[in-house]
């Protein structure tokens, strides 16, 4: 389940938020910054395996997941609309927990993702809670309501 009461904001304010509200990580050693980078490996492969789960194993029908490292406790997803679903959304939230924790997931949705003229919105979910741009809420919203 999703965290309830999302904070909604324009476009410009979640670009400045999401980017106030960053955690760089910083290694005294390189031994920790292996284990950050093993235990983020590790989360793409939980996040792959929930993308499967919801959308079969053709990388054609699944949203990307970006295994771009940076030490910022992020992970980035895009879909298309058709894949921006509740379940999905909640499935991946629940991924959020114990070593998890203070990670962060990023989704941009595109009505085309192969098109970049047709994006939405993006949404960023945190263990406790959620920004979500107004655009991409009314979207959430009205799949919502029809449930």
């Amino acid at each position: 389940m999703l965290p309830s009461k999302p904070t909604v904001v324009t476009p410009k304010n979640f670009d400045q938020l999401f980017s106030d509200e960053a955690l760089i990580a910083e290694f005294a050693t390189a031994a920790e910054e292996e284990e950050y980078e093993k235990l983020d490996s590790f989360l793409i492969h939980l996040i792959q395996t929930v993308v499967t789960r919801h959308f079969g194993s053709g990388e054609s029908n699944q949203p990307h997941v970006g295994e771009d490292w940076w030490p910022n406790h992020t992970r980035y997803i895009d879909t298309n609309t058709a894949q921006f679903k509740v379940g999905f959304l909640s499935d991946l939230h629940q991924l959020l927990t114990d070593d998890y924790e203070n990670y962060r997931f990023q989704i941009c949705v595109y009505e085309d993702m192969m098109e970049g003229a047709s994006y939405v919105g993006s949404m960023a979910l945190y263990s406790d809670r959620f920004v979500i741009e107004e655009n991409l809420n009314k979207a959430l919203n009205q799949q919502t309501e029809e449930v």
